[in-house]
């Protein structure tokens, strides 16, 4: 250890999806100036998506496999669930989950990061500690190296990986897990775009179960009826419905119905059905807004599926128990829409 050790614990934030050679960087400065170092994985229980492809134990083994066995006997890791919309308690689970890994009340910790661009803007909410810049390194994301590993597309320079981990991303890639992934990406637009368009979804419920379709013929399931609003770049991300372009959603031709939701109904049947729009922005990642019509259902039995491979009926009261199963941010928009 460091003769300048400042701190007796660090906190380096991340998701090391996956681990990349800025990220080693980070942790051995941050073990450099400290006792311990504490690693918050986040995106913990996530769907396997482009964007988080490996679980949290798996992002630990790569973790650990970069290190040395006496830098790894110095770092802990701990698993956080995002909490995409409510930032507050993200903030809190993350306070909660580090102080139960430091004994000493009276601990000296430092948060230890960079600020990037908005989506570092996270580590300003971590008053209670110190904070520490890192040093930088140019020019390395994990996104660049996903869309290498997963599209085949861009470059990046092979030195920028761990080789400890080579042969673990090279074993991943005879999964299934991989070949799914590797569909997705293929299918959805790419990060670029992200910041052009407003998502539109409905949510339809009935009683206390709602409806999702199922994504890329896989066990993974999204709000249905997605629609893009294209939202000049210029204009920034609507963050409420005041801003909100003119929905290209609408309700009243039940071929919609048929085509977009899976769902057997009528019109007579959707005039009982009560309305209302609510909107979800990422403030950290701001790169989209999901816009949400929500259509309560009043009919007795739930109206009948026209494809059961496509589409489900989900208990709401099941959701919190399937988060692995629900893509990306639509298992958090659904535990907190408003129904």
């Amino acid at each position: 250890m460091s003769s300048s050790t400042h701190y007796d614990v660090t906190v380096f934030i991340g998701r090391f999806e996956p681990l990349h050679r800025a990220h080693l960087d980070t942790i051995r400065f941050a073990l450099g100036i400290s006792k311990r170092l504490i690693l918050v994985l986040g995106s913990h229980r996530a769907a396997p998506s482009f964007s988080c492809p490996w679980s949290a134990p798996e992002r630990e083994e790569m973790i650990r496999l970069a290190l040395t066995p006496q830098e790894s006997a110095r770092v802990t890791c701990i698993y956080v669930r995002d909490k995409l919309f409510d930032l507050e308690r993200w903030q809190s689970n993350v306070y909660q989950e580090v102080y139960h890994h430091v004994s000493n009340p009276q601990a000296s910790i430092a948060l230890v990061g960079h600020f990037k661009d908005a989506s570092s803007s996270y580590l300003s909410l971590f008053k209670r500690w110190s904070f520490v810049s890192a040093p930088v390194v140019d020019g390395l994301n994990a996104t660049d190296f996903r869309r290498w590993f997963f599209l085949n597309k861009g470059e990046f320079s092979p030195g920028d990986i761990p080789t400890p981990l080579f042969k673990w991303l090279e074993d991943y890639k005879k999964t299934t897990q991989y070949t799914n992934i590797v569909h997705e990406a293929t299918h959805t637009p790419t990060k670029a775009h992200y910041h052009q368009f407003v998502y539109e979804y409905v949510l339809f419920r009935c009683h206390n179960y709602v409806l999702l379709e199922r994504r890329w013929g896989r066990d993974l399931f999204a709000l249905p009826g997605e629609t893009t609003l294209e939202c000049p770049t210029s204009a920034g991300m609507p963050s409420d419905l005041s801003h909100l372009p003119e929905p290209l959603f609408h309700f009243e031709q039940e071929y919609i119905w048929q085509q977009k939701l899976g769902l057997n109904i009528s019109t007579a049947e959707l005039a009982q059905c009560t309305t209302s729009t609510q909107i979800f922005y990422d403030a950290i990642a701001q790169k989209r807004s999901r816009v949400i019509q929500i259509l309560a259902n009043k009919l007795d039995i739930c109206p009948k599926i026209n494809n059961v491979n496509n589409h489900i009926w989900l208990l709401k009261d099941d959701i919190p128990l399937m988060q692995e199963k629900i893509y990306g941010d639509h298992f958090h928009i659904l535990c907190q829409i408003e129904l």
